[in-house]
Parts: C-alpha cells; sequence; structure tokens
C-alpha cells in the first residue's frame, strides 16, 4: 500500500491520503503465515495499530501473531498508532482491547490512548499509570511532540514502569523529512 503526504505550512496541518486498499498486507489471511518460523528465536514482536486498521483480515493476522509471540515466549509490543482516516475510534476500541491482554510494552499518545480506550487524566504520567493498571503492561511509553510549525517539533518520551516514571529531555527536531 501507499499513501500521499500534501505538507503543510503554519496554520494549515500537514494531509495525508492513505491507498492501501488491495495491498498484501490488507489481504494477508489468518494461517498463511507460518508464526512458528516467523517467531523462532524473537525475544521481542513488535506490531503498529495501523495493521489491523488495514481489513478485518488484517486484524485477524495481527491478532494471530500476538498469540503466536507469546506462545513463543516473546514479549509484544504495539505501537497503537490511532489513525481516523482507516477506521473509526469505535473500531480501533472493539478491536484492539482484546489484543491488549497479549500486550507487555504499549506506545502510545495522550490523544490515541483517550480515542481508542477513554482514558484521561491530568498529566501524561497518570495517563501511562492507568494504561497500566487497567491492561496490566509491564511498560507504557507515551510520546509527546509539539508542533511549532511543520518543519520544527519538540520530541520527548515518558515511560511507566514497575510503579515508577521515567522521562527524557526534550529534543528540538528541525524535520528534514518526516517520512
Amino acid at each position: 500500500g501507499i499513501y500521499f503526504v500534501e505538507f503543510g505550512a503554519a496554520p494549515r496541518a500537514s494531509s495525508v491520503l492513505y491507498d492501501r486498499a488491495n495491498s498484501s498486507i490488507s489481504m494477508v489471511k489468518p494461517r498463511e503465515i507460518d508464526w512458528n518460523a516467523a517467531l523462532e528465536g524473537a525475544k521481542v514482536f513488535h506490531v503498529s495499530g495501523i495493521t489491523p486498521a488495514l481489513s478485518k483480515s488484517a486484524a485477524d493476522v495481527t491478532f494471530e501473531a500476538i498469540r503466536a509471540a507469546k506462545r513463543k515466549g516473546a514479549m509484544v509490543s504495539y505501537d497503537l498508532n490511532y489513525r481516523a482516516k482507516l477506521w473509526t475510534e469505535e473500531e480501533a476500541q472493539k478491536c484492539q482491547e482484546p489484543m491488549m491482554e497479549f500486550v507487555d510494552i504499549l506506545i502510545s499518545t495522550e490523544e490515541d490512548t483517550n480515542r481508542v480506550f477513554k482514558i484521561t487524566a491530568p498529566t501524561y504520567q497518570e495517563v501511562a499509570r492507568k494504561l497500566a493498571e487497567r491492561f496490566k503492561f509491564k511498560v507504557v511509553a507515551i510520546t509527546l511532540r509539539e508542533t511549532p510549525s511543520v518543519w520544527k517539533n519538540t520530541w520527548t518520551a515518558i515511560a511507566y514502569a514497575d510503579g515508577k516514571i521515567y522521562s527524557d529531555k526534550t529534543y528540538e527536531v528541525e524535520i528534514v523529512d518526516r517520512i
């Protein structure tokens, strides 16, 4: 699949057009991938929340892969990565919430957490704690980005693990090519 990006300029944001219909990943079918072989020796399996948004079969295969990774003893890392142009908040929640039982590490934003799981709090740290408590994640990472302009951003993240918050410094980034 492909997608097209039209970069914005303040005050207009960039715009994305997805063309993922009939892509190979959107047409993948359950039991088509030998997960035992694919995950041999894997310590961590990572997948994006965009994959199950592409089609019902891609969602089924994502769930299949996550369960297989757990059976193989791998940790599962999941980037919620909600995209409103691919599915509704309700569809995302219905599909992804059952997967969270198998996820060890969740990567998200405060906004995506609210949109998909309806979890809000006054601080990012509290959002991370609520996610960990609700879904029993070992680690929750919340990415934080401010976009003063299309070409200049500030990025940082926090992580919640074992009841503690871990913070990083904030990086000022000049965007050369966002993609």
